[in-house]
């Protein structure tokens, strides 16, 4: 496998990717099942401002997207090598071409994050900062405390595309990571409706939203660098519902997940006390 850059500071020429498909899992916590119908925000801007980043030629873009997902709660730039090693180091191997979403989600869960000023690497080859073991276990101290304690699946009452804007608005700090098949067609800030199939997966992050003449559209936050409207491309409700579903999607809570489990089995009890009471007696 050839040596890829992990140095930020790399020109872009196009939107790389590294991006696994997402095999389901039924153990994911889910806000609709949790938390209940969220409102929809009104229609009107909002986003949280995130900082540009490049993954220059790498397949780091969940490592990136991760860092960016949990940088407002933690109010630090945090290093995406430092979590791309960690990412490889619950995969077990460093050979293996990019990551899926969830894997990124536990690094940031069970390994925690370093701060970006903290790193000893900055322009290493993407297979020297991929193996966890050049980094001094010192690191593993530091990144505790910026753990997140959770992710949940940004699911709900509507279609994807208001169930995200919901989880958004609700959350004020919260940022949807997730990604798809990104075309070589998608090219401009506002994404086009008709498009070729040829393109990659590649993960980013959905940090608010954006009124286009009088339409919603989620703001796509991308690790490439100058593209689209300054890193940032725009997503219709016809395109998300379309293109992101298979590559997952996430976001940070910084609620104790084990709590959350609580109130999870107590509303299924519920449902399943209701749901059994109308088959058995009301009909």
């Amino acid at each position: 496998m050839e040596n890829r850059r992990a140095n930020n500071n790399v020109e872009n020429k196009g939107i790389i990717g590294g991006l696994l498909l997402l095999p389901p899992d039924p153990r994911d916590l889910r806000v609709g099942k949790i938390f209940g119908k969220l409102p929809l925000p009104p229609n009107e801007d909002f986003k949280i401002e995130l900082k540009l980043k490049n993954q220059g030629h790498t397949d780091m873009c969940g490592a990136y997207a991760g860092c960016s997902a949990s940088e407002p709660q933690e109010g630090v730039e945090l290093d995406p090598n430092f979590q791309f090693a960690k990412i490889k180091q619950i995969e077990g191997r460093t050979d293996t071409w990019g990551a899926n979403l969830r894997d990124v989600c536990k690094s940031l869960v069970k390994k925690g994050s370093i701060e970006a000023s903290e790193s000893p690497y900055t322009n290493e080859h993407r297979d020297f900062v991929a193996n966890w073991t050049n980094w001094d276990s010192k690191y593993d101290d530091m990144a505790f405390k910026h753990r997140k304690q959770s992710y949940f699946v940004p699911d709900g009452w509507y279609d994807t595309f208001d169930n995200f804007r919901a989880n958004l608005w609700d959350t004020r700090d919260g940022i949807i990571l997730t990604g798809t098949n990104w075309r070589q067609d998608w090219k401009s800030e506002i994404i086009p409706k008709k498009y070729g199939n040829k393109g990659c997966g590649h993960a980013f992050v959905f940090s608010g939203q954006k009124i286009i003449n009088g339409i919603p559209y989620l703001v796509a936050h991308l690790s490439n660098g100058q593209v689209g409207d300054n890193g940032e491309f725009y997503f219709s409700r016809e395109i998300v519902n379309k293109e992101i579903g298979e590559y997952g999607y996430f976001i940070l809570r910084d609620e104790d997940a084990e709590e959350m489990k609580k109130t999870w089995n107590l509303w299924q009890i519920i449902y399943n006390f209701i749901n059994n009471f109308i088959k058995n007696v009301l009909r």
